[in-house]
């Protein structure tokens, strides 16, 4: 199932507005942050409802577009999880099972530091996923966690300490190939995918689509199918393993995300 993020899609919309530029670009599910792309909602604990959550729900199955994962994205070791904890509390009721966010930064404003690689680091998201993922439990709402290389999980053998770590089947993985890609270990990124895949492939529920050059010793995004991911080896993967996932083209809009779709459909078509 190939979809997008919501707030890809345009500014702030109703969330039937949304659901029917979903629909009108032959998508069939959605990333859902619901403060960055519905009209009127804040990100703040105590604003959502069973019944606010049920009314967006049933408009986007109105369009047949699917609320793949809803999410929420905190930088673990500085913000509160009362937010993060609602949209568990809530998640049924927009259909979809998935709250996601990466894992952040020690620093507060998502920077890189050195820290973030070491063992306290990691000790404090295990400490915290272990508290959402026991929470959303109660729910039957999966936790989602994404890796990024400057964040405190940032490899594939990270991300394995921490589901580890946590040890429930309710932590799942969102998989950002180029998320864990630097112009140090780009020429490495076949070897990067089929090795998240052989730790915890079983735990991956989500693939995020993006591609990139490298430019002046820089990674720089480019549309899908235009830069140096290997989308048809990224499928090959997904299928040696049997896995049926949604694809969510992340940071693309206009022209460049319908040129996205249409390069992964002709992926899909081969495969």
């Amino acid at each position: 199932m190939i979809g997008t993020r919501g707030h890809d899609l345009g500014g702030f919309m109703s969330a039937g507005t949304l659901a029917k530029k979903a629909k009108d670009r032959g998508l069939g599910s959605i990333q859902l942050v619901t403060y960055r792309s519905i009209e009127g909602v804040e990100a703040k604990a105590g604003f959502m409802s069973h019944g606010f959550a049920q009314q967006i729900n049933r408009v986007f199955q109105n369009e047949n577009v699917r609320i793949a994962l809803l999410g929420c994205y905190i930088n673990v070791p500085h913000d509160n999880l009362e937010l993060f904890k609602e949209f568990l509390s809530y998640g049924k009721d927009f259909g979809c099972h998935i709250v996601g966010t990466e894992t952040g930064s020690v620093n507060s404003d998502y920077s890189f530091n050195p820290e973030n690689h070491g063992e306290e680091a990691l000790k404090q998201v295990i400490d915290k996923f272990s508290e959402m993922v026991r929470y959303g439990e109660k729910f039957g709402v999966f936790v989602g966690v994404e890796g990024v290389h400057s964040h405190i999980i940032h490899t594939p053998e990270r991300m394995l300490q921490l589901l580890n770590g946590v040890d429930s089947p309710n932590l799942k993985v969102i998989f950002d190939p180029v998320n864990l890609i630097t112009p140090e270990n780009y020429l490495r990124r076949k070897e990067i995918i089929e090795q998240a895949f052989e730790l915890y492939g079983d735990r991956i529920v989500i693939i995020h689509g993006k591609d990139f050059i490298i430019k002046n010793n820089e990674l720089v995004m480019v549309p899908l199918g235009r830069g140096l991911m290997d989308y048809h080896h990224l499928y090959e993967v997904i299928s040696h393993h049997k896995y049926d996932l949604d694809v969510i083209i992340e940071d693309y809009q206009g022209k460049e995300l319908e040129d996205s779709i249409e390069f992964l459909k002709s992926v899909e078509g081969r495969c």
